[in-house]
């Protein structure tokens, strides 16, 4: 009962709902400022290359300079063509859907990363980057099992009302009745089977990854840098510190975020087939009529997205959290 007890009072501690609440609260700020990023991303993620060839004239035969330029500047032109079909508040399309997921996402992934640490150091675990990569990977599994279906949700109300392929075929034309989350969910359900709701999980699971690299690299810097630094404290200092570890993370990781948001947009090929196939089929049907580079895809708004993010969501995340537990727990 003691033992019993102990592991209780470890899982269900104070302490582990603050890391949970300040960890939600930071996502959702940070999020809500980058917000249009995300959406160019998803938008460039889920529409075929043919469909951003034809969005901008086409570059002379000889003239690398001006393909190089157009490649690098894709995504304003992904931006201007989301303002010019459907106004500037295209670019903050789903943000109340998306931010109530990014709350209830990252309070089950900081809960649980916090408890299992936790849990951890009461076992005489030391902290090491392999114990921090483990522990991010078990968080990650976790809150992906529980939150797929708002991620699901999110993807599709994202994308209602827009076509993802530039062909007259109907098909394309993603639907527009969704009118939150919860209404979304409940639709797929009924349309499409419980199963839908979990739709990309396979890549998501392997994703688990990307947070646990995030953590991994983020505790590692803060904890061997610090002493060196001087200003662990300093927002500079946490706000580069998880720049580049989210940089690393998101790098390594990027295909298979491809991979997933596809499988949840329930993307067409150019024969406008669903590709009703898993995710080893769509990674090849990708290689072979994009190449390599067709995993990449909006990696370059992506990184200003999602490390921008991240760096902000950990400079509030760790103020919200020690101001709190000076607070409550006095520390």
């Amino acid at each position: 009962m003691g033992s019993m007890g102990n592991l209780t009072s470890v899982l269900l501690s104070y302490e582990n709902l603050i890391h949970a609440v300040s960890g939600a609260a930071g996502s959702t700020v940070a999020l809500s400022i980058f917000y249009p990023l995300d959406v160019i991303r998803t938008y460039q993620q889920v529409t075929s290359e043919k469909t951003e060839e034809r969005r901008s004239p086409s570059p002379r035969r000889n003239d690398s300079k001006k393909r190089s330029n157009q490649v690098s500047s894709a995504w304003i032109e992904v931006a201007k063509d989301i303002v010019a079909k459907g106004g500037l508040g295209a670019l903050y399309n789903g943000m109340g859907a998306v931010n109530k997921s990014v709350c209830v996402s990252n309070f089950v992934y900081f809960y649980v990363y916090h408890a299992l640490k936790k849990l951890a150091q009461t076992h005489g675990f030391t902290q090491k980057p392999v114990l921090n990569l483990v522990l991010g990977m078990l968080a990650g599994t976790v809150n992906v099992l529980a939150t797929t279906p708002l991620w699901v949700a999110n993807t599709r109300i994202k994308l209602q009302g827009t076509k993802t392929d530039e062909s007259e075929n109907a098909e394309t034309l993603q639907k527009t009745f969704y009118k939150g989350l919860i209404d979304c969910m409940v639709k797929i359900a009924k349309e499409e089977g419980v199963r839908a709701l979990w739709s990309g999980t396979l890549p998501s699971l392997i994703l688990v990854f990307n947070p646990a690299i995030h953590w991994a690299v983020y505790e590692t810097l803060k904890s061997n840098m610090s002493n060196k630094t001087g200003f662990l404290n300093s927002a500079l200092y946490l706000f580069l510190i998880s720049a580049m570890a989210k940089c690393v993370a998101s790098i390594t990781t990027y295909p298979l975020q491809l991979l997933q948001n596809r499988l949840r947009a329930k993307w067409y090929n150019t024969d406008q087939k669903h590709l009703q196939i898993s995710m080893i089929a769509y990674f090849r049907n990708i290689l072979k009529t994009q190449g390599v580079k067709g995993l990449f895809r909006g990696l370059e708004v992506k990184l200003w997205q999602t490390v921008l993010t991240a760096a902000f969501m950990f400079v509030i995340y760790e103020k919200i959290n020690a101001r709190i537990l000076r607070l409550v727990l006095n520390k």
